[in-house]
């Protein structure tokens, strides 16, 4: 890895090359290098919620609550949704380079950070539908910008209702346009009730990023589509203005434009929880593979009544956790920053 006067968050993590893959190395080694994918899956406001223990025969996967969301997420359900996500990025790799990867969830475990282990073997019979995600860990992009007004491929929808059902939790595409526009109703709602919210604006700053940040996390302002030197002022404006309004309009057409809402849903167990963010993140590899693109619209999931009102809309018998729209567009070229390795990894 580069030295950390060289390191550039926004780019170095994610030029990691397969071909440096230690094959010669210990096993620490190698589950060290595969780690590497793994702090490339996503996170709420880019908060990097996860740590790892590495072990003679895998790793232990925790999360890191201080750096936890309290006033948009109360209850730490991103934050473990993440570390799903992560888990899932580890599963892809792991494939890849000849490991069978066995995950437990540890719900109750009696340290509450701990939230998994994984044992990885050497395996000459990788799940090759993972193996296919691999190129997608490092082109997968959260992209914020308008997308295409058209429908999905019948191929496509097809390819990714396979991806719809889990044990405890689960995938609804949304492609109706009336119940479309009755979600984007909703996440218009949100915008407005979260962003005249003082205590919202101050946390969702705090994450913001100028476009030449050196720090590992947090929102660089060109995904907002903030440019140059306007992106110094971004966390000020954020802080200091009500933007539910414009904010609210743009979603609203996002939303009801979009070729596909997709609702991740289930209980909100822990278990529940790790898997929602593991279907999430096979889905959206996925469909970073296929040429879509995707962005998040969790307001409904993130103000409690208009939660409710999803889980009604939808029919569901549970939670939705996660809202995102997919679609086509101009890929979104530059990556969010990520910490160095080192600063996720548990020693001892």
């Amino acid at each position: 890895m580069a030295s950390e006067k060289k390191y550039d968050p926004k780019i170095t993590p994610w030029q990691v090359a397969e071909q440096d893959f230690p094959k010669d190395g210990a096993s620490e080694e190698k589950f060290k290098f595969l780690l590497r994918y793994v702090i490339l899956a996503p996170s709420g406001h880019n908060t990097r919620t996860w740590k790892f223990k590495l072990q003679p025969e895998g790793m232990l996967i925790y999360a890191d609550y201080t750096r936890r969301l309290p006033v948009v997420n109360p209850d730490d359900r991103e934050l473990v949704i993440s570390t799903g996500a992560a888990i899932m990025n580890l599963r892809v790799a792991a494939a890849h380079f000849g490991y069978a990867c066995d995950v437990q969830y540890h719900p109750k475990a009696n340290t509450p950070e701990l939230l998994a282990s994984a044992r990885l073997s050497e395996s000459s019979q990788t799940d090759p539908e993972l193996k296919k995600l691999f190129p997608s860990i490092v082109q997968r992009r959260t992209n914020r910008i308008e997308y295409e007004v058209r429908s999905l491929a019948e191929g496509e929808l097809e390819r990714l209702q396979k991806l719809t059902t889990g044990q405890k939790a689960a995938i609804r595409i949304v492609t109706d346009k009336t119940i479309q526009t009755s979600i984007a109703e909703l996440i218009s709602q949100g915008d407005h009730i979260q962003m005249s919210d003082p205590a919202f604006r101050q946390e969702l700053a705090s994450w913001v990023r100028s476009n030449w940040t050196r720090r590992g996390d947090g929102i660089a302002a060109y995904g907002f589509g903030i440019p140059g030197i306007i992106s110094w002022m971004g966390p000020w404006f954020m802080r200091t203005f009500d933007l539910g309004k414009p904010q609210a309009k743009k979603d609203y057409q996002f939303a009801k434009e979009a070729a596909s809402l997709i609702i991740v849903h289930g209980k909100g167990t822990k278990e529940s929880l790790l898997e929602a963010g593991e279907m999430f993140e096979r889905f959206v590899l996925t469909a970073t593979s296929m040429g879509l693109q995707y962005a998040f619209l969790n307001q409904p999931m993130e103000v409690r009544n208009l939660r409710t009102r999803l889980q009604a809309i939808l029919g569901l018998a549970d939670w939705p956790q996660l809202l995102f729209r997919i679609g086509y567009a101009e890929p979104q070229k530059r990556a969010m920053p990520r910490r160095p390795l080192d600063a996720v990894l548990i020693e001892g």
